[in-house]
């Protein structure tokens, strides 16, 4: 029998990815669009009802509204608030694993490589709403002896992207046969990862019976944001001039952030000791 998981917030990037990469796994996504297996609006309490009584097991929980606007309000006064009932609910049904979005912008200004109990410094109303959120998934589920993982995702990108973003961006320049795309300074240090690479490690993260509390997901390769996008460049065979500080560099990121990925590597290790002790 197939492994059923459950994705709220699946019509976005990284659930229409986990979607794409899983393989003799059942996906039932929850969302606001119409081909969902389900609907779901994390802003309308009436539509909870559905998944809280379909006996769910194991959840990816990704719904979050309105991003990427990182400073707006409405990440604490209504997704936060949202999410935590959403999840108190949820915790009272027999789940046995939730698996939640966090994000990299719950480290703040925090510089270099970031572990999972690295001190955290949110700067962001955003990255301050998914760290509060963590904590109270971790209470909840605790008190109901579920299973519960934080994700906390750095930088995923995606040839699919609907949303403004670095990558998306580039790509619709070199495809419009632009002479010039014009970023920031380029030199500060990200971790980027494709975001099927992270549907696939959200995906080991639920189904993983050792996997627990908080983990990375990203690539845990530094890369300067200029050498990004020259790689880009180049795999596309692009002769698009790339133009520096045309763009002032985001005061609310630090210089220099990525995923210390130890903790993920080893949940695979120790599940590949497992296999290969059992044959």
């Amino acid at each position: 029998m197939k492994q059923r998981i459950e994705v709220i917030g699946g019509n976005g990037l990284i659930g229409t990815s986990i979607k794409n990469v899983s393989k003799n796994i059942e996906i039932r996504d929850w969302g606001i669009n119409p081909d969902s297996y389900g609907f779901f609006d994390l802003m309308d309490e009436n539509s909870w009802g559905p998944i809280l009584s379909s006996n769910p097991k194991k959840v990816i929980l990704l719904s979050w509204p309105g991003l990427p606007n990182y400073n707006q309000d409405f990440h604490i006064l209504e997704n936060l608030i949202m999410s935590k009932k959403f999840l108190k609910m949820l915790c009272k049904t027999k789940v046995k694993k939730i698996v939640s979005a966090g994000t990299c912008y719950e480290y703040g200004l925090s510089e270099g490589e970031q572990f999972e109990d690295s001190v955290l410094k949110p700067v962001t109303k955003y990255g301050l709403a998914k760290n509060w959120l963590r904590t109270y998934l971790e209470i909840e589920a605790n008190r109901n002896k579920i299973n519960w993982c934080w994700v906390r995702i750095f930088y995923p990108y995606s040839e699919n992207s609907k949303k403004p973003t670095l990558y998306s961006a580039l790509m619709q320049a070199i495809k419009n046969n632009e002479k010039t795309f014009k970023i920031g300074s380029g030199k500060q240090i990200r971790d980027f990862i494709h975001v099927e690479d992270a549907a696939k490690q959200i995906i080991e993260l639920t189904t993983n019976n050792n996997a627990k509390g908080i983990y990375n997901c990203g690539s845990g390769e530094p890369m300067t944001i200029s050498t990004f996008v020259e790689s880009i460049i180049k795999s596309n065979n692009s002769n698009i001039n790339v133009v520096l500080n045309h763009y002032k560099d985001r005061d609310f990121e630090p210089f220099a952030c990525w995923a210390n990925m130890k903790k993920y590597n080893d949940l695979l290790r120790l599940s590949e000791g497992i296999k290969f002790n059992n044959i």
